[in-house]
């Protein structure tokens, strides 16, 4: 067992408990153990795990307690993509849905689907782990403003586009998102790091994980348990998309962490209850068996936190941390093809 999960008490619905409980998980709706399904086709909790060249890589999306008792759909969404075995580098994104668009839920997925697809395509013949800034930036702002483009055109006849008459009277407002998105070395440069680069527009921030510390990369701390903030989304008509980039050269053992605000606002600058729990229990990869122990440390309890939340990690070998039984079985899961 995790330190981080022996610490914190079990609450009514079985989450752990970090602080003081929600008073969500004290009303009676976790009836026969299971919230409520969805009224929209899109899942409450999502998950993957993989391997990407070196990398070990996990994601979970989970729907709020507040959607999650209303049966509405979790806005937040994911998209992981290695576009070859002989690609050097990984592409994803995280996007989280603004709370006062009409269909926010399918805005995030649309969106983070699309500018995965680009970036992957983009990178597919990139067998080197040394590219430049300028070509990254390239190939990122790119990868936004196809999306972004197509967005703009609503499709109803899209998979999981939502039943809206006449189709025209979708707003670009209506399916806004936040973005992070990057492109992640899948081996070592000729330093010996692994480098990344990502792109933001809006307010889901990234942390490194390194012994066991969390620390921000790409927003503003403004206490322990508060992240600034931004307002930043698409798609826009209104203004060029110029997302923030930034080169990160990522040392061997640590971890990249991308998270939508639900998560990253209880992170903060690290040193929160939040930030210490996860960087216990994700400071490394679990192996197969093992992999409800991720999902279920993004699923805590917490009073105040009932926002979507979604996570990718992205760890960088070795895998430090782990037991040599455990490492061996970690490396037979991801040699797996």
């Amino acid at each position: 067992m995790d330190k981080a999960t022996a610490k914190h008490p079990a609450g009514s619905n079985g989450n752990l408990v970090i602080g003081s409980p929600s008073s969500m998980n004290k009303l009676p709706w976790w009836q026969v153990g299971y919230h409520r399904l969805s009224r929209q086709p899109y899942p409450s909790i999502e998950s993957d795990f993989g391997r990407a060249g070196d990398l070990a890589v996990a994601a979970v999306s989970i729907a709020g307690n507040k959607n999650r008792f209303k049966g509405t759909a979790n806005q937040d969404a994911y998209a992981l993509v290695h576009a070859s075995e002989s690609c050097a580098w990984l592409a994803l994104a995280v996007c989280d849905g603004v709370s006062s668009a009409a269909y926010a839920e399918y805005g995030s997925r649309r969106l983070a689907r699309a500018t995965v697809r680009v970036l992957g395509a983009l990178c597919r013949d990139e067998v080197v782990a040394d590219i430049q800034m300028k070509a990254a930036e390239s190939y990122l702002t790119t990868a936004l403003v196809n999306a972004n483009a197509l967005l703009l055109n609503f499709d109803p006849d899209a998979i999981e586009a939502p039943f809206v008459q006449p189709a025209g009277s979708i707003r670009p407002e209506d399916l806004s998102s936040t973005i992070t998105c990057a492109m992640i070395a899948t081996k070592p440069g000729a330093d010996g790091r692994y480098r990344a680069y990502v792109a933001c527009i809006g307010d889901s921030p990234v942390f490194q994980l390194k012994s066991r510390f969390l620390e921000p990369l790409m927003a503003d701390v403004m206490s322990h348990d508060l992240l600034e903030t931004a307002t930043d989304a698409l798609p826009t008509r209104e203004h060029a998309v110029m997302p923030r980039i930034r080169s990160l050269d990522c040392e061997a053992g640590a971890a990249l962490i991308f998270v939508t605000d639900g998560i990253g606002t209880a992170i903060g600058d690290g040193q929160s209850e939040v930030g210490y729990h996860l960087a216990e229990t994700w400071r490394r990869p679990h192996p197969e068996p093992e992999f409800s122990r991720f999902i279920a440390a993004a699923n805590y309890d917490r009073r105040g936190e009932d926002d979507d939340r979604t996570a990718v990690v992205v760890w960088f070998p070795p895998f430090v941390g782990a037991s040599s039984a455990s490492e061996s079985a970690v490396a037979a899961t991801l040699r797996r093809d």
